[in-house]
């Protein structure tokens, strides 16, 4: 039996940018996709209840909306929110149809010492915690804020690349089908590790999104807000 076909909207960065998060849930709705992902930085070091005010935009799209929390999002983001239609993956693992989707939030240390930043043996517990929970009869779809390390979507405008080992080593074992992440805002691109489509949609506060379509075969689209 083939997958059942989904459309998705990935999106990422919005640093508190209230149009951009308007936008992208007025284009999932006009554009009848089945979910929103959400690879972290809904805010810029604003409040817990400044980010769930954006969630709760997101999902008046009526898609649900699975999310990780990101380095400036605040801390209390890493526990979840209560919103109908909205989940959090990080550390988890939650089924929409025949995908299995697992998350991780935050980013390894880095020298702006910002909210959510973890250690890449956390990371990887964490994500080890997530696959733990995983129906392995679905296919596995990875959300991360962190890029995987040593790839097109982690190198900063200087060339560096600063993405997650762990997240990288978790590709790497697991083999998901899909990992769309966020973080490094020039780093926006599709690329591979083996098997896996790997996407970074770049700054949603610069007006920039993906779409994705899951089929038998995975196709991923850079697109605008």
């Amino acid at each position: 039996m083939g997958l059942m076909a989904m459309r998705l909207l990935a999106v990422t960065d919005f640093h508190g940018a209230t149009t951009a998060i308007r936008r992208a849930s007025e284009k999932a709705a006009k554009e009848k996709l089945d979910l929103i992902i959400v690879c972290g930085d809904v805010t810029h070091f604003g409040s817990y209840d400044l980010a769930k005010e954006f969630l709760k935009l997101l999902a008046k799209s009526k898609c649900p909306v699975l999310f990780v929390p990101g380095n400036c999002d605040p801390s209390e983001l890493v526990q979840g929110v209560r919103i109908r239609g909205v989940s959090n993956l990080h550390g988890t693992c939650k089924v929409q149809n025949d995908l299995c989707f697992v998350g991780v939030g935050g980013s390894p240390p880095s020298p702006f010492f910002t909210l959510n930043e973890f250690s890449e043996e956390r990371i990887l517990g964490t994500l080890e915690n997530a696959y733990g929970e995983v129906d392995e009869t679905k296919k596995l779809i990875l959300v991360s804020h962190s890029p995987p390390y040593n790839t097109r979507l982690d190198a900063t405008s200087l060339g560096k690349h600063v993405g997650s080992r762990a997240v990288r080593r978790f590709i790497e074992d697991k083999k998901p089908i899909l990992a769309v992440c966020g973080h490094i805002h020039e780093a926006r691109g599709v690329d591979r590790l083996g098997s896996t489509a790997m996407v970074n949609p770049g700054p949603a506060s610069r007006g920039y999104c993906a779409k994705i379509a899951i089929s038998r075969k995975i196709n991923v689209q850079l697109d605008v807000l």
